[in-house]
């Protein structure tokens, strides 16, 4: 679906679940920015994104536990409210532009560190 729509059905969710076991998702993050409460599955691709944000729910890939992280969820408004406020805190400054900027300096910081080696590796060889 076009961006439009995915965000006009966040906007009407309750919860949202994203199960994705080979690598990482975007799709929580896009849930997060729309203030969607979102569940997930405890994994390590996730884990790395989200660390201990408390922006989402974890679940273990099992239809228990899942079930479990739903009803948490769907059972108590405050949590909801408080996991959304945390999910969009999170997200926040989250937008191509600062992604633009972080490849940018990160890229440069690395040339740089290249160049310092490639140096000191040649003045090594000339003496």
């Amino acid at each position: 679906l076009p961006e439009q729509a995915l965000a006009s059905l966040y906007n009407e969710a309750t919860v949202g679940l994203v199960i994705s076991l080979t690598n990482y998702s975007r799709t929580p993050k896009e849930m997060l920015a729309c203030g969607l409460p979102v569940v997930d599955i405890d994994h390590p691709s996730v884990l790395s994104a989200f660390g201990d944000s408390g922006a989402i729910s974890l679940a273990t890939a099992d239809a228990d536990s899942i079930a479990q992280r739903l009803l948490e969820l769907l059972n108590d408004r405050d949590r909801r409210q408080i996991q959304a406020r945390a999910g969009r805190e999170f997200v926040a400054g989250m937008n191509w532009q600062a992604a633009g900027r972080s490849i940018d300096t990160n890229l440069r910081t690395w040339l740089s560190a290249r160049r310092a080696g490639a140096g000191s590796a040649s003045r090594a060889a000339s003496a």
